[in-house]
């Protein structure tokens, strides 16, 4: 699979267009020039070499023979081998360069490179393990690794025994990465997240192996326009705003409704303030945390010995009963005693107004009505509680990710719908934020959409 060579130049952040801060590691890959290509008739697979980096005159003695073969004479000193298929055996040539645009915005790529070398560490930092008593008598043995043998039988240490030793320095394929922009002037490639190895280190990047594989054009042809098109772009007149225009932007906002057959039914008016409020991230964020906070249950709380009933009186005389000592009832040695390290109760609720409440579900309401994620329909009627049924409704519809909002639950359509993955319906009493921002899509029906409106206006 082809990929292409480049240095890791460091990390950064993005931001997105709707404002999302994105971690990115920036990459810097120049042209991959094809320095020779092997098949299966002279070395017995089909691969082939590429050159990339500063140019240099002395080259490593292992690689000058392979590079001083090349006709362009062009040296480098990185060179990487990559296997081919049939199709990219078509497509290669010796001399043409691959470049960051054999890569798309949006592709999974995979990353290799070497990771950063730690030197010769323990146990504690190269396998994770936990530490030796810090006090009752353990002196110079705080962070040994303790026993490595067995008995006389088998009388050894067994191979890969996790023990201390050089840290790093190995190579790491880190998968399904982003590629989140290409800069093709500049050469740079810019991948979500962090990948292996240290800044002005090689590193390798290919299209997700775990991805669908599909074929592509390795070296893409740049199609010029004709003149015929620059002339119809020039002859387009430039329409400007009407005052008319402006005042329908100023309406109302409308969504068309359609029926169970997926076919629009009429257009319909939707409220100003709930469906085309200004949209506050920071509102929607406040709600989500709180929402989330507040399903979390405070169940581990544990009684310590304070908090046990019981024990105030010794249980029996300090001395000549030929049994221990024992002062309460209450210690952990003890059934019915307390807790030695007891799991203090914790409330996680958090409190969020009712004004800020409705204004973040007016945003959010908003904010799927610019994306069009909302479908408005009649109604939804399923005669029999059958998922084959449910199933039709939805391929009618063309949903395959949908959260359905409606005024009364009915038992046919939830039992319809219930065994479906990725499908969910609810009640519109019941609406909450996470479903609204999970699912792709959300159908409402006229009397639930009636509901809202009197709900959060």
């Amino acid at each position: 699979m082809i990929g292409i060579v480049g240095k890791k130049c460091g990390m950064t952040r993005v931001f997105t267009d709707d404002g999302r801060s994105v971690p990115v590691t920036i990459v810097q890959a120049n042209p991959n020039l094809i320095n020779r290509i092997k098949t299966e008739e002279t070395d017995g697979y089909n691969a082939i070499q590429v050159l990339t980096g500063q140019s240099t005159k002395n080259p490593k003695k292992s690689d000058a023979g392979q590079i001083r073969s090349n006709p362009n004479e062009k040296l480098s000193h990185k060179l990487h081998e990559f296997r081919l298929n049939t199709n990219e055996l078509e497509q290669v040539d010796t001399g043409k360069e691959i470049t960051v645009d054999y890569f798309e915005k949006g592709e999974l790529v995979d990353v290799t490179g070497n990771s950063i070398g730690k030197g010769y560490a323990g146990v504690i930092k190269r396998h994770n393990f936990k530490t030796q008593d810090a006090t009752h008598g353990n002196s110079l043995a705080h962070r040994a690794p303790g026993s490595i043998g067995q008995n006389q039988t088998p009388g050894r240490v067994f191979k890969g025994k996790k023990m201390a030793g050089r840290m790093g320095n190995v190579k790491k394929t880190i998968q399904n990465l982003e590629v989140i922009e290409i800069d093709t002037e500049r050469n740079l490639i810019f991948i979500k997240g962090s990948i292996a190895g240290h800044d002005n280190s090689f590193v390798v990047i290919t299209p997700s192996i775990k991805s669908k594989q599909k074929e592509r054009e390795i070296f893409k042809t740049q199609t010029e326009e004709t003149p015929e098109v620059e002339a119809q772009a020039e002859e387009a007149p430039q329409t400007e705003e009407t005052p008319e225009v402006e005042a329908q932007a100023e309406e109302a906002p409308q969504t068309e409704e359609t029926n169970q057959e997926n076919s629009t039914v009429k257009s319909i008016d939707i409220s100003d303030s709930v469906f085309k409020s200004e949209i506050n991230d920071g509102l929607i964020h406040e709600l989500v945390t709180a929402y989330r906070s507040n399903g979390r249950s405070a169940t581990k709380a544990q009684k310590n010995r304070s908090r046990v009933s019981g024990g105030g009186a010794k249980p029996w005389r300090q001395k000549g009963t030929g049994r221990a000592r024992a002062g309460t009832t209450r210690g952990p040695l003890w059934v019915g005693g307390g807790m030695a390290f007891a799991t203090v109760d914790r409330n996680y609720n958090k409190k969020i107004n009712k004004k800020a409440y409705k204004r973040a579900m007016q945003s959010i309401f908003s904010a799927l009505i610019e994306e069009k994620r909302i479908v408005a329909i009649d109604s939804i009627k399923i005669d029999s509680p059958k998922t084959k049924l449910g199933v039709e409704v939805l391929n009618s519809l063309e949903l395959d990710n949908a959260l359905f909002i409606v005024s009364e639950l009915e038992s046919n359509l939830v039992l319809s719908l219930r065994n479906i993955p990725h499908i969910k319906v609810i009640s519109v009493e019941n609406v909450d934020p996470i479903s609204l921002l999970t699912y792709e899509r959300i159908v409402i029906d006229q009397e639930a959409l009636n509901k809202l409106e009197g709900m959060f206006s």
